[in-house]
């Protein structure tokens, strides 16, 4: 066992664990970062090929480091995990490796966190900033037939591209960002395209006169009242969608905006599935009851042959499997309710959680600055 005494452990070395190791970099406070995995970004570098970012690269860089100007304002995976590694390397971040963090406690009468990894390794910090993020771990359900389904049955995080679909019979269970565009990638692979979809969705244009909606949002919240900005969401919404409806599909009547905000749910930022759906390169089957060796049946008792079914039902951020007590941390959908919780949890962070108004990324580049400067206001009681 190795026992190591540090200011800060970072937990996760992804675009938030980078962003504010950057800035305590710069601030000249020691701090280690603990990865699971491998490298730096890897959620990130393990996502579909066909990933962008759903957001401008305006607004999505990490502190101190703006994308290249060579960047399309929608930057692609591959180029964003090349950023992460230029931005680890510029900042002398150097995380360590193959360590999984399985238990977080803070000791109340030594005012210190306690880090465990799974190899029975201890570190002894001041503070701890946990940058795990909302993706940690995927939710598979397994409807009824789960089991004697001949095809194969995959998250979307294992998703790599339509290749290997071609010529099938595929099923994409859920319809956020994530199912939208894989359904889009499997059609474009050849695959017939099926998308299971439970509940209404709330879906925005990617661009909305030639600019970025994340663009237009900002400004708009910016100057205007949440209930003029919901109205004019839902203005651009039914303009570009009201059509839905004779395909299949349920656009939800409240605004995107105010799903996000009440219900924590992002909309489908529309790369082209909307259109896919028009044409009939992707057909909308409501909630799925069962399937079979090689079919499935809907809520509507209708039922399809089917070859291989994709599950985009998400993912949960699942701290309190980790930090002890960590239940109380959380807000009613199951994510760290603030970035300094205060209190009890002096001392203890969370980035990378927010995506509640312009998107995580955003929200990394606004939140980083403000949990480093309150935390030098924390260590000057050591």
């Amino acid at each position: 066992m190795l026992v190591t005494e540090t200011d800060v452990v970072i937990i996760g070395a992804g675009p938030a664990g980078l962003a504010v190791g950057a800035l305590l970099r710069q601030a000249g406070i020691s701090f280690v970062i603990i990865e699971k995995n491998d490298s730096v970004g890897s959620s990130w570098k393990g996502h579909y090929d066909r990933l962008r970012l759903h957001t401008s690269k305006k607004y999505s860089h990490l502190p101190g480091l703006p994308f290249p100007e060579s960047y399309p304002d929608f930057v692609p995976k591959q180029d964003f995990a090349d950023y992460l590694d230029i931005y680890a390397t510029r900042y002398g971040i150097e995380p360590i490796f193959g360590e999984e963090v399985i238990r977080v406690a803070k000791e109340q009468n030594n005012n210190v966190f306690i880090v465990e990894t799974d190899n029975g390794n201890l570190w002894v910090s001041k503070s701890v900033i946990i940058c795990t993020g909302f993706n940690r771990k995927p939710v598979m359900p397994k409807p009824d037939g789960y089991d004697i389904f001949k095809g194969p049955q995959i998250h979307s995080s294992d998703y790599e591209n339509g290749n290997v679909f071609s010529d099938q019979n595929v099923m994409v269970v859920g319809m956020g960002n994530t199912g939208a565009e894989i359904a889009m990638d499997l059609s474009d692979h050849g695959a017939k395209t099926f998308v299971s979809v439970r509940n209404p969705i709330n879906v925005v244009p990617l661009e909305f006169r030639g600019r970025p909606t994340q663009h237009t949002n900002i400004i708009l919240n910016k100057y205007l009242p949440s209930f003029i900005t919901d109205m004019i969401g839902n203005i651009i919404k039914n303009c570009h969608y009201h059509d839905m409806t004779k395909y299949g599909l349920n656009i939800d009547k409240k605004s995107p905006g105010k799903m996000l905000r009440k219900e924590g749910k992002t909309p489908v930022i529309d790369q082209g599935t909307m259109d896919y759906i028009r044409q009939g390169k992707i057909e909308v089957k409501p909630e799925l009851t069962k399937v079979r060796e090689h079919w499935a049946w809907f809520c509507d008792e209708s039922m399809i042959d089917i070859d291989a079914i994709i599950f985009a039902t998400g993912f949960k951020s699942a701290v309190e499997e980790f930090v002890e007590g960590g239940e109380e941390l959380l807000n009613p959908y199951g994510n760290p309710y603030s970035a300094i919780p205060g209190g009890q949890w002096s001392g203890m962070y969370f980035l990378g959680f927010n995506a509640y108004k312009s998107g995580i990324l955003y929200s990394i580049q606004k939140e980083s600055p403000k949990i480093v400067n309150h935390l030098k206001e924390y260590l000057r009681q050591f």
